[in-house]
């Protein structure tokens, strides 16, 4: 069995990975349940899990 290594993305590289979108957007994707839940680090710190987004991504682009 191959562990995988869970990479987190935070909201810069989320944002240039997804076409400079903004925070706002992502947080209203995520209340309707169709974006991966972000991920809370710290106090004042969140990031996404790397494979979810780009799964995400992939599933996304086969759509349209």
């Amino acid at each position: 069995m191959q562990e995988t290594e869970t990479r987190i993305i935070r909201f810069p590289a989320l944002r240039v990975k997804l076409g400079n979108i903004s925070r706002s957007t992502i947080d209203r994707w995520e209340k309707s349940n169709c974006f991966p839940k972000r991920i809370l680090l710290g106090k004042n710190s969140v990031g996404w899990d790397l494979l979810s987004v780009e799964k995400w991504l992939e599933d996304k682009l086969k759509k349209s």
